[in-house]
């Protein structure tokens, strides 16, 4: 297991500090591998009082609402001594705000959550939490990271796993592969989990098939100026009827799934930011690469 240093470096520096640490990035990038990290970090201190919990696991379904997670926590968590909360994916968690409010008023603790989508860091929780939280920004495997964890010498296999890098990108799940179509399957799981999940779903999309479009349609066109009429007019062109503000919707919340980061135009002289034709890029260069072929 690699430890992502500059990841958990930030954890331990957080810890125990007044901040809800809110660990952010897309689907499969090693989140849930760093509140583990985080974990054995805290039980190597002889910290015991910790309550992980996956809301992605099997166990967990029958508590993903506030008042019965409250109630399990009530019976499963120790007063007696500080806590440490770590929650994994806990946008499952209806009304999970409430439930992370209270606990800091209800218990000497200090509170870790993961979560898919950048929707975790707006309504009710910045209501809530305002000024109280930390990001952590986790994205897959920086090519560094992976020399590290291959434990790559020679320049040969240094050259050996950039090309593969470039090719299939940085997921943990991908570096550890070898069969390059099993690869590729892996690749587009990950891309329908993003898309159908943790866009589709959770903002109830029912043009899945516009969604899916407009996302190739951005990584097509990686790097170049990109404006919400000109993708609208491309979805036309494929004979769909649509609008800018469904079109603009689209866009943001491919950006929210963090799928893709947007680079905003700049005007030196006037010193601010431009809202019109920014640039797109995707967040692994082998979802692009897979989806592309």
């Amino acid at each position: 297991m690699l430890k992502r240093d500059k990841y958990l470096e930030k954890l331990i520096l957080y810890k125990d500090t007044e901040f809800i640490k809110v660990i952010t990035g897309v689907r499969r990038s090693g989140k849930s591998t760093l509140l583990l990290l985080f974990r054995n970090h805290l039980k190597s201190e002889g910290i015991n009082n910790i309550l992980f919990l996956n809301f992605e696991h099997p166990d967990t379904f029958k508590i993903q609402d506030y008042e019965s997670l409250y109630e399990y926590i009530k019976s499963n968590v120790s007063k007696e001594e500080k806590v440490y909360f770590l929650f994994d994916e806990i946008q499952e968690v209806k009304e999970w705000q409430k439930l992370v409010n209270g606990l800091r008023i209800a218990y000497d603790c200090d509170i870790y959550i993961t979560g898919s989508n950048a929707t975790l860091l707006s309504g009710e929780l910045a209501t809530y939490l305002t000024g109280r939280y930390v990001e952590i920004k986790v994205l897959p495997f920086t090519f560094s990271e992976i020399i590290e964890f291959k434990e790559l010498d020679t320049d040969k296999e240094i050259q050996l796993a950039f090309n593969e890098y470039l090719k299939f990108g940085g997921f943990p799940t991908i570096v550890k592969l070898d069969d390059d179509l099993l690869k590729q399957e892996v690749l587009r799981g990950i891309y329908n989990s993003v898309i159908l999940k943790d866009v589709s779903l959770r903002s109830n999309i029912e043009d899945v098939d516009m969604l899916l479009r407009i996302s190739l349609f951005l990584m097509d066109n990686i790097g170049n100026p990109i404006s919400v009429n000109n993708v609208s007019n491309y979805i036309r062109n494929q004979g769909y009827t649509t609008s800018h503000e469904r079109v603009d919707t689209y866009l943001k919340l491919l950006e929210e799934a963090f799928v893709f980061y947007k680079a905003q135009r700049y005007d030196i002289r006037g010193k601010e930011r431009l809202k019109t034709l920014g640039k797109y890029y995707v967040v692994d260069l082998g979802l692009r690469n897979t989806m592309l072929r």
